[in-house]
């Protein structure tokens, strides 16, 4: 009889450890987390993401508002990347809000920062649990890149005239 209770003893304690073991998985994964207090929207960008990953951080006027959730090219687009973002509900995404890649520093690792937003502009929303669709705008290097070949193109005809001229 008293090796009944033994055995007893020791399965429960075994079935208390993995459910504690579960729990704990549970919460180091955040899985609790509550969703409701996220809503999705997606950003399609026409450049390069490298060095943007899943997990990566989303910025609002620089504070962290959220995460990227997933990379992947759009499937109705190739020459589009899309970006599926979990932003905090409370952050006041505007209409006129848009959604460009940064870097941080010089290492290379990026992020998505959404700016814009004028004082009376309506917030972008539809009332339904939709995913909503943030604009995207030509990042610092994107825009440096387009300048500098125009730059090039330009001193090349003007080299061209001086030539010509000379």
């Amino acid at each position: 009889m008293e090796s009944r209770v033994n055995y007893t003893a020791i399965g429960i304690f075994v079935i208390l450890f993995t459910v504690a073991v579960v729990a704990f998985g549970f919460w180091l994964g955040k899985y609790s987390q509550d969703e409701r207090l996220y809503r999705r929207y997606k950003v399609y960008m026409t450049e390069s993401v490298s060095g943007l990953s899943p997990e990566a951080a989303v910025k609002f006027q620089g504070v962290d508002v959220g995460k990227v959730e997933s990379i992947q090219i759009n499937p109705h687009n190739s020459e589009e990347v899309e970006l599926t973002l979990k932003i905090k509900k409370e952050t006041p995404i505007k209409t006129d809000s848009n959604a460009m890649l940064k870097f941080y520093g010089i290492t290379g690792l990026a992020f998505i920062e959404i700016a814009g937003g004028s004082r009376h502009a309506p917030l972008l929303s539809d009332g339904k649990d939709t995913v909503l669709i943030i604009p995207s705008s030509p990042s610092l290097i994107t825009r440096l890149d387009e300048s500098l070949s125009n730059v090039a193109a330009k001193l090349s005809l003007t080299l061209d005239r001086a030539n010509k001229l000379f």
